[in-house]
């Protein structure tokens, strides 16, 4: 499955240089976990906004990134021969990040760079496993389909069995066990907290490992890829032995 991708954080009122100051609220370890709880969780919104320099703007250009991924997540199982219908995409994104939002977590250790007032945060982080959903919603597939060997021939049916089975699973799917270790750079200037320039791969990264315990589209799509090839070759070794002629005693 290709993961389609994403509108940058390009404005330029919203990456700030700046010099340091004293007068310094909280410590990076802490600007970086509301930055991550109003990214992923939208838990953070007052203290953002009040340790934040162009909070406003900065919040509305990682909803954006939020919102390229997710809309895009389940599109991208479209091709020549299947469909998701708009409704059911929609649907099957906002219980991912309805579980998303209810079941991840995550830690931060902060570290001062050598440049005076910039500082590295650390962040290890307990994404959902999406991998994992996608194995065992593929394995109840491949059993369905074998043992209903005209749904093999009609593409529609089985990209609408693989939907209803994303929405039923979705809703229980676990947190992945391995963490995913990223990391941003902030700066601190009179007292507000900005988010270093030129880190918007690793902010669309970050939140994408929180939707799917991986640590970005690439790793994704070639774990996708071996599970599905696994899955084509457990049909054609199925199909091949149905299809050997019985042996007869002379």
């Amino acid at each position: 499955m290709k993961l389609g991708w994403l509108v940058l954080l390009g404005a330029s009122g919203l990456l700030l240089g700046g010099c340091t100051s004293s007068r310094q609220a909280v410590n990076a370890g802490q600007s970086g976990t509301f930055f991550a709880n109003q990214l992923v969780f939208d838990t953070a919104q007052s203290d953002f906004q009040q340790h934040f320099a162009e909070s406003s703007e900065l919040s509305a250009a990682m909803q954006s990134v939020a919102r390229n991924i997710t809309k895009n997540f389940f599109n991208d199982m479209t091709t020549e021969h299947t469909k998701v219908p708009d409704g059911l995409n929609s649907e099957l994104s906002n219980l991912l990040i309805g579980r998303m939002k209810s079941e991840t977590s995550f830690n931060t250790v902060m570290q001062q760079t050598q440049q005076e007032g910039q500082y590295r945060v650390s962040y290890q982080i307990f994404g959902l496993d999406y991998l994992d959903l996608f194995r065992k919603v593929s394995q109840d597939l491949t059993q369905t389909v074998m043992s209903n060997r005209d749904l093999a021939t009609t593409p529609q049916a089985i990209m609408d069995l693989m939907v209803e089975k994303l929405r039923t699973s979705i809703p229980e799917m676990q947190v992945s066990q391995t963490p995913v270790e990223t990391q941003l750079y902030f700066g601190i200037d009179n007292g507000k907290w900005y988010l270093l320039p030129h880190q918007e791969e690793a902010i669309r990264n970050m939140y994408f490992a929180f939707l799917t315990g991986q640590k970005n589209e690439g790793t994704l799509t070639q774990e996708l890829a071996a599970s599905v090839q696994k899955i084509n070759e457990q049909l054609e070794i199925t199909e091949g032995s149905e299809e050997e002629e019985p042996v007869t005693q002379q």
